[in-house]
């Protein structure tokens, strides 16, 4: 009895399990409908709908992971960007204050003095 199931059983080789899942993902993407999927990969393989199920379970789990990733991508790129802008304002915003306390006339020189140096080593020319 187990020797007759062992033989009806098919087993996919891994490029095939690989073919398979991406095959199913790019129809699920498509929106084709799971009860059309199961037939169509069921003819092509030679399993049953329920084996099938696994795959679509499989090929699902593989789309919502790389969906994530690219939306965790998106994540850290705007976050970068945003730091990005945030690091350039700030050094705007500084050379402009310094710049305005050199330039006002009732500012001592002893201050002068000082926000240009500290000017000159926001600028990288301090040394």
């Amino acid at each position: 009895m187990t020797d007759s199931l062992l033989k009806t059983r098919q087993r996919l080789s891994v490029e095939q399990q690989t073919h398979l899942i991406n095959m199913i993902m790019l129809k699920l993407e498509l929106n084709t409908r799971v009860c059309h999927i199961k037939t169509e990969c069921a003819a092509e393989t030679g399993l049953k709908p329920r084996s099938i199920e696994r795959y679509i379970r499989k090929a699902r789990q593989e789309i919502e992971s790389r969906d994530s990733q690219q939306q965790t991508a998106a994540c850290l790129e705007l976050l970068i960007l945003l730091e990005a802008k945030k690091a350039d304002q700030l050094f705007a915003e500084s050379v402009n204050f310094y710049q305005s306390i050199i330039a006002n006339p009732n500012t001592g020189t002893r201050e002068q003095l000082h926000a240009r140096e500290r000017l000159d080593k926001l600028l990288g020319l301090y040394r």
